[in-house]
């Protein structure tokens, strides 16, 4: 139905864009405040407001973009889906925050992937109407994830937390957060559980752009330490220290000259 619509209609419309404002590299993250990534730039050099809202700024002398997609798969499906019709857009660094499953990992530490098992309902759409692709793999790019590793590794470390690669799920829904689910999640090899990444990286492949996950441990639900219940007030408070500083650590990742 939309596929005679042209691209600037899209920029415009999901974007509030008169013309192509987005930098080669983008930042989509459905939780960390763009205030937080205006206010740690050097200069803005754009501000968009469509039904998404993102700012393209300098940071180390460079341009590069953030764009809050929302919470949930569909609203960054279609937000990533739309940023296809950009031809400056080529690299695509989602960030969000995740439960652990993996019982190496600890709230503070991140999570680098280009793996996210499906267990929403938008790939299908993006896909094909007719399969059901649950519990299947949706990828994001492996040489881009791992540039992104090696810019992010040091400044991890900086923070006093660990930098692990790992596969992603991606749930429709908190509370089915179930132990059916969680033993299901463990035969698929899944180190985290979040909402979006299996549809940023399903629209990303469709869009044709570089896409990867750095997402943030929140909380450790196989330890009933949930988002409800039994977090400390240290655990607590180092992911709210994170939580401001990730802004500028992505900045500075996604602007660091790889080679």
């Amino acid at each position: 139905m939309y596929e005679r619509v042209q691209a600037d209609v899209f920029l415009n419309q999901m974007f509030g864009m008169e013309f192509d404002l987005f930098a080669e590299t983008v930042i989509a993250t459905p939780i960390w405040t763009l205030d937080d990534f205006r206010n740690g730039a050097e200069k803005v050099l754009a501000e968009f407001r469509g039904w998404y809202r993102g700012i393209t700024v300098e940071y180390n002398g460079k341009p590069i973009s953030v764009v809050g997609t929302n919470i949930g798969a569909p609203l960054a499906g279609d937000c990533i889906l739309a940023m296809g019709h950009s031809k400056n857009v080529k690299n695509i660094l989602f960030s969000g925050s995740a439960g652990a499953l993996n019982p190496e990992y600890r709230i503070g530490d991140f999570v680098i992937s280009d793996e996210s098992i499906i267990g929403e309902g938008f790939s299908r759409y993006a896909r094909n109407i007719g399969i059901d692709y649950f519990g299947e793999i949706s990828h994001g790019n492996g040489d881009y994830a791992a540039e992104i590793a090696t810019s992010a590794a040091e400044l991890v470390k900086a923070k006093g937390s660990h930098l692990y690669s790992g596969r992603l799920f991606s749930t429709d829904s908190i509370l089915g957060e179930t132990k059916e689910l969680f033993d299901f999640l463990e035969k698929k090899g899944c180190d985290a559980i979040e909402m979006e990444s299996s549809a940023v990286f399903t629209a990303a492949f469709k869009a044709k752009k570089r896409a990867c996950a750095l997402v943030l441990i929140s909380d450790l639900p196989l330890r009933y330490r949930n988002l409800f219940e039994g977090i400390t007030l240290e655990e607590k408070a180092r992911f709210d220290s994170l939580r401001k500083q990730i802004p500028m650590m992505l900045m500075e990742i996604g602007t660091t000259e790889r080679g």
